[in-house]
């Protein structure tokens, strides 16, 4: 399940589970609550260190990342990603971030942790981007996605070229880590 993606927790907590991945429910979502504590505690306290200093935490959790600063802030960005799986919350501490290219990377990584950025412009693979187009969806900042307009991407999205159709339709920009409602405050 996507860390923050409103939707799929609804669903999985309307269905009659006993289990989650193996794991008993009440437990999951027990897990689920501390992922994303540690994600928005990390958030909050890398928010406070000098941009340098933000880099050198945010890299250090994520290891492959390249980043433009632009006076004091984080604003452009690279991941060069293998097919492991990636926690991407440590993104979320670089509020001022406008432009990311992630390279390699499997084509169902979460993204959602992007959702309280002011992102402009996203590249990652394109199964990656329609895998996440609900989450894409809730970034109203998005100005290009791939290389494209973000008009084009949608449109490519709800006519389901280039493979099969995604879930379409803004997500709950409501519904956002509290470390974004909190820097909107």
């Amino acid at each position: 399940m996507r860390l923050y993606h409103p939707a799929e927790e609804t669903l999985l907590k309307s269905l009659p589970l006993n289990t989650v991945n193996r794991t008993p429910v009440a437990e999951f979502w027990k897990q689920l609550a501390a992922r994303r504590k540690a994600a928005e505690e990390f958030v909050e306290s890398a928010a406070k260190l000098p941009v340098e200093k933000q880099i050198e935490a945010v890299r250090a959790r994520l290891a492959t990342l390249e980043a433009e600063v632009v006076g004091e802030m984080v604003t452009e960005a690279t991941l060069l990603l293998s097919n492991r799986p990636h926690d991407l919350t440590p993104l979320m501490a670089l509020g001022g971030l406008k432009k990311l290219t992630m390279t390699g990377g499997a084509d169902w990584l979460d993204l959602s942790p992007l959702k309280i950025l002011p992102l402009e412009e996203l590249t990652c693979p394109e199964p990656m981007a329609r895998k996440n187009a609900p989450v894409l969806a809730g970034i109203k900042t998005l100005k290009t996605i791939n290389g494209q307009p973000a008009t084009v991407f949608w449109k490519s999205i709800s006519t389901g070229r280039q493979g099969k159709q995604a879930e379409s339709g803004p997500a709950h920009s409501d519904d956002q880590p509290a470390v974004a409602r909190k820097r909107k405050q």
